[in-house]
């Protein structure tokens, strides 16, 4: 078991998995970032997404009905010490709880923010226009 990549031979034989694997991962600060193919926002490796791949090789099987949050909130990083199986509504808390604007850049604080059942952070400035627009469709098909 390895605490750093090494960045010239990759370690792909202390760490497992393909060494077509390791060439596509560069080390930035405790980051591994993957530098292939990308999907999403997410590194890609053949049909599977590259931080699980990582994550299955170095440490463990992912368990059923988890999936893998990146504790530095990084997306397209493979460290699995930077990875923690979770709940999909754990993550997905955890991602709001630290989204401090929405998509489209509006800030999610203040008047502009708005809890929707409790649970989701809603930007209102872009609710707004997407209530807008369905209305506009919505009287153009009358």
């Amino acid at each position: 078991m390895i605490d750093t990549l090494s960045v010239g031979g990759k370690a792909a034989a202390a760490t497992g998995g393909s060494a077509a694997f390791w060439e596509q991962v560069r080390e930035v600060g405790s980051c591994w970032i993957w530098e292939g193919s990308q999907r999403r926002r997410y590194g890609r490796f053949r049909d599977l997404a590259a931080h699980r791949y990582a994550y299955e090789h170095i440490r463990s099987e992912i368990p059923p009905g988890l999936e893998l949050d990146h504790l530095c909130e990084t997306p397209l990083c493979v460290n699995p010490w930077h990875l923690e199986p979770v709940t999909s509504a754990e993550n997905i808390r955890r991602r709001s709880v630290n989204q401090t604007h929405c998509k489209h850049g509006h800030p999610l604080s203040g008047d502009n923010l708005y809890v929707w059942r409790g649970k989701m952070r809603v930007c209102r400035t872009c609710n707004r226009a997407r209530v807008a627009e369905y209305a506009a469709r919505k009287a153009g098909g009358r």
